[in-house]
């Protein structure tokens, strides 16, 4: 699974960082006190109040923050005494401390006991948001608010981005019915031409490969992304299906996430100067539940940065600060050329440059403080 963030800077709000939260923490949901059941382990949004973006828990629930400007929540009594409310910004880190499995979630979602709300749903839409939440048995769900109803949704489908609704999306994929896995077969309109064209003596004439997906856009919206992440990753699999290996399936993954990359100023201009940025990818992940696996990158550093949660000491709180640093991209194989191909001065080399290969970026993350200090 991979998710991308499309907000990076927002009045100092999204300051985001890598983050675990401990099993047994004990935190606060709108006055009332509640004991974690789940570590987690994600991307964490350091605002007011903190929220969780992107994350994986112990048992392999995982969930991926979408903005959704057209939502509407619940109206909430914060002190009625039949159902707990919860804000849409604390919904993730309640889900990934208290829930093993999306039929969790599900049921939870459906009691009455809870009420999502979202307090300044008329003044600040960015807090509108949906989910994707799925878990290590491969149940997959869309959770979403609309006209004061949650709305549950099975992705079948596997891929989700902003607005407008998720089904809207996935009837919109209808649209582009003509798309192949191969080129098409077009001679029957093929017409002579003599020796008009050099070369060529029929029109029309495939002058090159990839014209099975022509069409497909590539506009950085919402809903063009939609369309292009499920056909890259429907068509890539149906012509060279990835093998069995975790390996294959990660650069598939990664590929898809790079096609739907938007760079600063693709959508415009930066509303206030750098301390509201325009939208861009700010980050990506990948995650495996299945075997702990979890990735995650920035924009201007596109080197995964890879965690086994399954090893994580799940009674330790940490926030670390990510490597945003453009030159911890690039890994410096001078020194290897010049030792491969047979250079006189093998052994200064050796000596000048040990450890050369050493990636940087353990060693410069930043450990700042527990969570039961902070959040």
């Amino acid at each position: 699974m991979g998710h991308t963030m499309e907000f990076d800077n927002i009045y100092g709000i999204t300051n985001w960082k890598l983050f675990t939260r401990p099993r047994g923490h004990v935190m606060e949901l709108n006055n009332v006190s509640k004991t974690t059941a789940h570590g987690t382990f994600g991307v964490l949004g350091l605002g007011v109040p903190p929220f969780f973006a992107d994350g994986m828990n112990e048992k392999g629930l995982t969930l991926a923050t979408q903005s959704l400007y057209r939502s509407e929540y619940q109206e909430c009594n914060p002190f009625s005494k039949e159902y707990q409310t919860i804000y849409t910004v604390q919904v993730p880190q309640w889900i990934l401390t208290h829930f093993a499995t999306v039929a969790d979630v599900v049921n939870a979602i459906q009691s009455g006991k809870y009420c999502i709300a979202n307090p300044m749903d008329t003044l600040v839409r960015r807090g509108n948001i949906h989910w994707a939440i799925a878990d290590k048995d491969g149940n997959s769900i869309v959770l979403e608010y609309e006209r004061g109803e949650p709305k549950v949704y099975n992705n079948h489908v596997g891929v989700m981005t902003n607005d407008p609704f998720y089904p809207w999306h996935v009837d919109n994929l209808n649209t582009y019915r003509w798309i192949l896995p191969e080129e098409g077969n077009n001679k029957v309109l093929r017409m002579s031409t003599g020796n008009l064209l050099a070369g060529q003596k029929e029109v029309p004439y495939d002058l090159g490969h990839g014209f099975n997906t022509g069409g497909l856009p590539g506009d950085p919206s919402p809903p063009s992304r939609f369309v292009r992440a499920f056909f890259t990753r429907q068509v890539s699999q149906a012509n060279a299906r990835p093998k069995q290996e975790l390996n294959d399936w990660l650069t598939l993954a990664q590929g898809i996430l790079n096609s739907v990359f938007i760079t600063k100023g693709w959508t415009g201009p930066n509303p206030a100067g750098h301390i509201w940025e325009s939208d861009h990818t700010a980050w990506g992940t990948l995650r495996f539940p299945q075997t702990g696996f979890y990735a995650f990158r920035t924009y201007a550093n596109m080197q995964w940065q890879v965690v086994d949660t399954t090893k994580l000491d799940w009674m330790e709180g940490v926030v670390l600060a990510t490597s945003t640093s453009i030159a911890d991209s690039f890994n410096d194989i001078t020194v290897h050329l010049n030792l491969a191909g047979g250079s006189s001065s093998k052994a200064s080399l050796r000596q000048r440059y040990s450890g050369v290969s050493k990636h940087p970026q353990v060693e410069d993350t930043v450990l700042l403080q527990s969570p039961s200090q902070e959040l």
